[in-house]
């Protein structure tokens, strides 16, 4: 006789996710323009310009495509990269919850990527290693947005030892996540949690075998892009 198997929890490569500049735009028309009036005009030439690059609004197709765009896509990102910290600042913006960079910081290049704009092999290996706690913030934001969770007494910084090319020596960077820029969209009715399933999730708030069989991050597309800030703290 055949066993049931279960079915293991999807990866990260699994998620329908896409970079859209949505969330910004509507940050910058709540936020940024009623309390810096001067910044008015060059946000709506930036919507305006972005209305007319079918490439770069709504979601974007393909990240590529940015590289071509860099006269709208440096004014639009100074709103999160400050021009006066630009080339000190460790920083870039990926496809929600995923390792594609589209936009970083000079010192973010090179300390990072590869001459491909992809994450170095070696820093690639470590994060893999961390796929887990990955996954777990992933199912943390869907519960959170989604079901009112809570997560303010999680630390999400996450420091990761690097080795240093040209010295050989290690050094130590934390990385901070930040999600303010993730729209998260039920491609269906999400899954109605009840108390008892809500207490099953909260007491296994880390374990995504648990997680998985309340979740099913294929039924929810990621949107907008993630910030990531690193430091160096050797």
């Amino acid at each position: 006789m055949k066993k049931n198997m279960v079915s293991p929890p999807p990866g990260i490569d699994s998620l329908t996710s896409v970079v859209s500049f949505d969330p910004l735009l509507d940050f910058g028309e709540k936020n940024l323009v009623p309390n810096y009036p001067h910044m008015n005009l060059m946000f709506l030439e930036l919507k305006d310009k972005l209305r007319q690059v079918p490439e770069i609004r709504g979601s974007v197709k393909d990240i590529e495509d940015l590289t071509k765009y860099q006269d709208i896509m440096i004014p639009l990102m100074s709103a999160i990269f400050p021009p006066a910290s630009f080339h000190n600042d460790i920083m870039g913006a990926f496809t929600p919850c995923t390792l594609q960079p589209f936009f970083v910081t000079p010192k973010f290049q090179r300390l990072f990527l590869d001459n491909n704009n992809s994450i170095k092999a070696d820093l690639k290996k470590i994060v893999e290693t961390e796929k887990t706690k990955k996954m777990v913030d992933i199912y943390s934001l869907v519960l959170e947005r989604i079901y009112d969770f809570s997560y303010d007494q999680f630390d999400t910084m996450n420091i990761k030892k690097i080795p240093e090319v040209k010295t050989g020596l290690d050094r130590y960077y934390s990385f901070t996540p930040d999600f303010q820029f993730v729209r998260i969209r039920a491609l269906e009715p999400p899954r109605k949690l009840s108390e008892d399933d809500r207490a099953m999730i909260s007491n296994h708030i880390h374990d995504i075998d648990i997680l998985s069989r309340y979740i099913d991050l294929s039924k929810f597309e990621f949107s907008g892009f993630t910030i990531v800030r690193a430091m160096d703290v050797t």
